[in-house]
This record gives C-alpha cells, sequence and structure tokens, in this order.
C-alpha cells in the first residue's frame, strides 16, 4: 500500500521567498550600476581603469548575471510573478503574487543604497576572497 504524504505550502509569502524578491529586485540595479561605471570607465580618458580594476568588475558582472539567472528559475520554481516594479527618487516598490498570495515589497532610497553596498561587497569579496 503506498501513502501519499501531501506538503502544504505556507499561506504567506516565506522569508526566503521574500528575500528572493528583493534579490530578484536589487541584482538589476547593481548590474546596471556596475555597467554605468565600466562604460563611464572605459569612455573617459581622465578615469581609465587599470587591468585588475576591470578585470574584477568584469568579473562582478558575470557572478551578478548568473545569479540574477539563479533567482528567475528559483521564483519560477516557488511559483512567484513578480508584476510591478517602481523605480525612482523614492526607492523601490514591486507587487508580486506568491501562491495567490499578493505581496509588496518597498525599500526606501536610503535601503536600497545599503542593500547594494552588502550586495556589492559580497560579490568583491566572492572574487577577492
Amino acid at each position: 500500500m503506498t501513502v501519499h504524504v501531501m506538503h502544504r505550502k505556507p499561506a504567506q509569502t516565506t522569508r526566503e521567498e521574500t528575500e528572493l524578491v528583493t534579490e530578484a529586485t536589487l541584482l538589476p540595479v547593481l548590474l546596471t550600476m556596475i555597467r554605468r561605471d565600466l562604460d563611464k570607465a572605459n569612455n573617459s580618458p581622465s578615469a581609465k581603469l587599470s587591468l585588475p580594476q576591470a578585470v574584477v568588475l568584469q568579473r562582478m558582472l558575470e557572478m551578478i548575471h548568473l545569479d540574477l539567472i539563479r533567482v528567475k528559475k528559483q521564483l519560477r520554481k516557488n511559483g512567484i510573478r513578480i508584476y510591478s516594479e517602481v523605480k525612482d527618487a523614492e526607492g523601490i516598490r514591486c507587487k508580486y503574487l506568491c501562491r495567490e498570495h499578493r505581496g509588496n515589497l518597498t525599500m526606501s532610497r536610503q535601503r536600497v543604497k545599503v542593500e547594494l553596498g552588502i550586495l556589492a561587497g559580497k560579490y568583491v569579496h566572492a572574487r577577492t576572497g
């Protein structure tokens, strides 16, 4: 006789799922910032990067891109869909759907700066550590 155990998913968004939504929101911002800085340094004669700096930034871009792909797969696997995202001078606000539960994520401009600093630090450490 086979017994099937049904695992119920939580009604509300879990902490891990909220962290996924946060990562999915912040990683593209970090990617854009680093690309912009790299482009600016490459196109400005007064702000040239040394070869090691350019290599580290390029490697960071690659790592962030791979993590973004991983996060998007994880969102799909968990049935999470971000359906609205606003990035402005006040910060970032997004709305998402997780198991038919509507969630909101709001980060002030200051919190976004702090989170991006922490996130960028992880990539620098991963590259140099």
